[in-house]
Parts: structure tokens; C-alpha cells; sequence
């Protein structure tokens, strides 16, 4: 099903040095890998070939919590693209509408109204939140004719402006807005625009990945990936296997997730000619990276080879990685469904959620009721949690518990 959401996705977006790896040739889920590469953090996926079961536990993890959101015809939410957090609420937002939920998953309000008005958004590119300032900046509109939308955390209105032309990321740090233009088409002079809170640019950084424009649509399923850790902002791009850490107004290397010839250079994205091609390097000769973060013990990421979802955990504090494919991580704490990570909320929570009826027909399947979890108690509870629910429920979080 998550491999249908990414096709469905690929379909929407059409309109650096390597280390050797070291393996220890059995069966462990934990192989030993080489990290440091002159002093830069460096995971090698150059020459994964054993994929692993991995359960929950293994990874640290005491607890799953389980949050419904609430559900009525006026907060229906057809599907999650993201979410932010701050001390008090979730803000989940898709195409078309944010919605903001307490920490208990009660439902609180919309943000902004969607129209034609002058007050009124059209379609959500991005969003992010200043929690310093409780605000929330909303992406809204096309490639080039987009405008920032600027509530208060409360919903509240307050102003709009201009987006650079081609902006289709956005992300808050250091009292300034930080904008991606993805390269799409090659041709671009910028790859980001440093603005103020008011939108006023302040800083202008290069393309460095300039290649031969060809007029067909060929955008992948990930242009741009950034996350937050601690304080701390992350970056990577599509062509780079390095994750960027944006500091002092500047980006420098974090880690290298290396790649290899699987990473997308610019001569390759140059030489797309034709829809077939295009599709041939994204089913063959690619990694396509879908989801990055990181934890106080782990970098976390997810990669698309060959049509083959594949997650990638690389432990910062031992030289070991896990490999997993298909399934996700075995939920081995209360015998619930396996899961992937989306995201990180702080150091000790990682946050995913399911559908209402996924879950529920997990718990009516013979895998949950022939599973023997560390603690039982807590699958009896995730039963009684299924059975309340109504299959065209909101969706379920789940903030997963990292060891302190």
C-alpha cells in the first residue's frame, strides 16, 4: 500500500565520495559498517544486501501511545502529507487544509480558509511553524505565482505576501524563512532564499547542480528533504548524499548517507529525453530517498531501488546499521501493526500514524491475535482502542517511546 502512495505521488510531480563497508558475514541484524570518513559521520549503502527483521524493541523502544483523532463531517482528513508540532498541539496538513488537534487528538480548528478571497488559499505547496512566535507560515499556489500566508497558532489571520517564483519548500529557523526551488528544470540560478519573517530576501544561494533543460515533466517523488533535530535544521537534496546542517546562515556537512552511482547526478537528470526515460531512471537506476530524521541514536532513512521500499537505520554510537525491507519495523511491544517512521516530535518520541480501518482489520487478523508481545496488557488495550473505533475514523497516531 505505501509503495501505491509513492507511485501516486511519482505520478502528481510529472506535470559524494564512498568509504568501504565492512560486513561480518552471518546472519546478526546489526553488521558492522565504516562511519567515519575524514572526520564527517558516513554511512556506506553502496553494498546493502542483507535486509533484516527488525522489532521495536531493538531499537530502544518501551512504549507506543495511540491518539485518534477526532472525527466529524467537519474534520475529515483525507490523508496526512505533514506534520508539525509544538508543546500543545499537532498541526496536520494535506493538499488542500491544516487542521490543528490538541496532544489528545481532540480537534480544535482549521487554519485559514480555502477560496478565491484575498484572505483565502488555493492549494498548500508547504507549511511550517514558528513556535518562538506562534506563527504559521503557509506555502499557497503554483510554482510561480505563490504567496506566504501568515496565521497565529490560534487560526487568526494576519498577512500575506509574495513567494519567490518556484519556492516548493518552506521551512522556519532563526526568526527567518528559509525557501527551497526545487531543480526541476535544470536551469534555475537558485537552489534556496533566505528571507525574513516579513518575506523580505535576505540571502541567495546558488544552484550547484545546473544541467541541460529538456522540455518534458520529469519530477521525482522527493526533490527536497529536511527535517528538525534538537534546534538544529537538516537539508538534502535529490543530487547530494550528504545531509546538510544549516548553521550560522550557512549549510555544512552533517553525514554522508552514501549512495554511490545510485544518487542522481545532473548529467543523468540532463539526459531524461523522453517519458521513458525518465521512468527507467526512476525505477532502475536510482535510489529515490523518501523520508529522512535523525534521533539521539540513529539516522533514519527511507529509499525507494528498483521499486523495492527499503529502510535504512545507521546507529550513531556503534558501528552497525539495520537493513529493512517491505514490512517495516515489528511492533513487538503490544502486537500491534508494523510500522514506519515519519518523523520525530523530540529527542525520545518518533511519530507514525495508520488509517482507522487498517488498524482495525489488523486487530481482526491472525497475526495480532496469535502474537505474544512484551507486554500483553497493552494488547488487550490496542484491541479495546480498534473496537471503539468506526472504519471512516480520522487517522490514528502513534508516538513511539525511545529509552531515555
Amino acid at each position: 500500500m505505501k509503495k501505491n502512495l509513492l507511485l501516486t505521488v511519482f505520478i502528481f510531480l510529472l506535470i559524494v565520495v564512498g568509504c568501504t563497508s565492512k560486513k561480518d558475514g552471518n546472519d546478526s541484524a546489526q553488521i558492522p559498517i565504516t562511519k567515519n570518513c575524514d572526520a564527517l559521520p558516513h554511512f556506506d549503502l553502496t553494498e546493502l544486501t542483507q535486509a533484516s527483521v527488525v522489532k521495536l524493541s531493538e531499537l530502544g523502544i518501551n512504549d507506543i501511545k495511540y491518539i485518534p483523532l477526532e472525527t466529524d463531517t467537519s474534520n475529515l482528513i483525507s490523508g496526512i502529507k505533514k506534520i508539525e508540532t509544538d508543546n500543545n498541539s499537532f498541526y496536520i496538513g494535506d493538499w488542500f487544509k491544516i487542521s490543528k488537534y490538541a496532544l489528545d487528538g481532540k480537534y480544535i480548528k482549521d487554519i485559514g480558509v480555502r477560496g478565491r478571497g484575498p484572505k483565502e488559499y488555493h492549494i498548500i505547496m508547504d507549511f511550517t511553524i514558528d513556535s518562538k512566535n506562534n506563527y504559521l507560515f503557509m506555502l499557497n499556489g503554483s510554482r510561480v505565482n505563490g504567496k506566504i500566508f501568515v496565521y497565529t497558532l490560534n487560526g487568526d489571520f494576519i498577512k500575506s505576501f509574495s513567494s519567490p517564483a518556484y519556492a516548493m519548500n518552506l521551512a522556519c529557523m532563526e526568526d527567518r524563512l528559509l525557501y527551497y526551488l526545487p531543480n526541476i528544470d535544470g536551469t534555475l540560478d537558485t537552489s534556496f532564499i533566505l528571507a525574513s519573517l516579513d518575506g523580505e530576501t535576505e540571502k541567495v544561494y546558488p544552484n550547484k547542480f545546473p544541467y541541460n533543460k529538456v522540455n518534458i515533466p520529469r519530477g521525482f517523488l522527493v526533490e527536497f528533504l529536511c527535517y528538525k533535530y534538537g534546534n538544529q535544521l537538516y537539508t538534502k537534496e535529490i543530487y547530494s548524499d550528504t545531509i546538510f546542517a544549516f548553521k550560522n546562515l550557512n549549510f555544512e556537512p552533517a553525514y554522508i548517507l552514501n549512495h554511490g552511482e545510485k544518487t542522481l547526478s545532473p548529467e543523468v537528470r540532463g539526459g531524461i529525453n523522453s517519458m521513458e526515460s525518465h521512468i527507467k531512471v526512476f525505477k532502475n537506476q536510482i535510489h529515490t530517498v523518501t523520508n529522512q530524521f535523525e534521533t539521539q541514536s540513529f539516522i533514519y532513512s527511507e529509499f525507494i531501488d528498483k521499486e523495492q521500499l527499503y529502510t535504512f537505520i545507521g546507529f550513531k554510537d556503534r558501528d552497525a546499521y539495520l537493513l529493512i525491507k517491505d514490512k517495516g519495523i515489528i511492533n513487538d511491544i503490544d502486537g500491534g501493526p508494523s510500522l514506519y517512521f515519519k518523523m520525530v516530535k523530540d529527542k525520545n518520541t518518533l511519530i507514525s500514524w495508520i488509517n482507522a480501518y487498517e488498524l482495525k482489520d489488523y486487530v481482526r487478523s491472525e497475526d495480532f491475535k496469535n502474537s505474544i508481545p512484551k507486554y500483553p496488557e497493552k494488547k488487550k488495550e490496542l484491541e479495546k482502542l480498534a473496537n471503539r473505533l468506526d472504519e471512516n475514523n480520522n487517522p490514528v497516531l502513534m508516538l513511539v517511546k525511545l529509552k531515555q
